[in-house]
């Protein structure tokens, strides 16, 4: 996953970098959480997930598996086996039919090891900030909570959720001051939730970095610099959408010249 003046920051699944106003603009509003998970509320497999598959009576089919990029998991007997998109019970009863041709009624048992594929960020003024894995939805404030609360110096007023290339409309003050629960809105996986210094401003770099990071909005601080201080791009990182946000608004930056061509007019100053 949200002005004071002169605020920058780049944001989304591509590299970005921000600078925390002190007064947000009116952001759009959230997006809705898929059907299939609101409605059924059950995990859904991604990539990067541990699940431990077992049939019961046949101690050599049983097995630990990642999900891979791509979204399958290799079986015995069966070969690769579509897994992400899935609820461990989907991915049972279609594991069950696979090797029923060979196995007599079997009875299989999926359990998620390890939640990796669905991850947040909780940025800024809270006590443990960083990734978050998420086994379950859950809602901002539940969130904040995991990450062990805000601290005395967090911008309320400034704190945001990013969402994509947007920000989610919510009201921090009125959520943590006035228990407005209206204001605490669902979470999703790849939502960024930051939250300022009330003293400092700040540059966040996120997305498609190496180390996505806060930084203090130094004199001088460049885009190239924020990218490298937070260890380059990765290989996933998608140039043509990234973006540098002020005030909610996208700068006439190319990250394509800058990066591939050296641009140096592209290499624009972070405020």
């Amino acid at each position: 996953m949200p002005r004071p003046p002169d605020a920058t920051e780049a944001a989304g699944t591509p590299p970005v970098a921000q600078a925390v106003p002190e007064r947000p603009s009116v952001p759009p509003p959230p997006a809705i959480p898929t059907e299939r998970a609101a409605a059924k509320g059950d995990y859904v497999l991604g990539e990067d997930d541990e699940v431990e598959i077992s049939v019961y009576g046949n101690p050599d089919l049983s097995k630990t598996q990642v999900v891979r990029p791509g979204g399958f998991i290799a079986f015995p007997l069966v070969g690769s086996v579509k897994a992400s998109d899935l609820t461990p019970e989907e991915l049972r009863a279609q594991i069950a039919n696979k090797i029923s041709r060979y196995v007599k009624d079997p009875q299989v048992t999926v359990i998620v090891k390890a939640y990796n594929s669905r991850k947040i960020s909780v940025l800024g003024e809270v006590k443990t900030p960083g990734l978050l894995r998420l086994s379950t939805d859950i809602t901002l404030l539940e969130a904040l909570s995991r990450a062990g609360g805000i601290n005395e110096d967090a911008d309320l007023v400034g704190s945001r959720v990013l969402r994509g290339h947007q920000l989610v409309a919510t009201d921090f003050v009125k959520l943590l001051k006035q228990g407005d629960a209206g204001q605490n809105i669902p979470i999703q996986p790849g939502d960024v939730i930051l939250v300022p210094n009330v003293k400092d401003k700040k540059v966040f770099v996120l997305g498609q970095v190496t180390r996505p990071l806060v930084l203090a909005l130094t004199p001088g601080l460049s885009l190239i610099e924020s990218i490298s201080r937070a260890g380059g791009l990765t290989e996933d990182a998608d140039l043509d959408g990234a973006l540098v946000l002020r005030d909610g608004r996208p700068l006439p930056v190319s990250f394509d010249k800058l990066v591939r061509l050296g641009d140096a007019t592209q290499n624009v100053l972070l405020q």
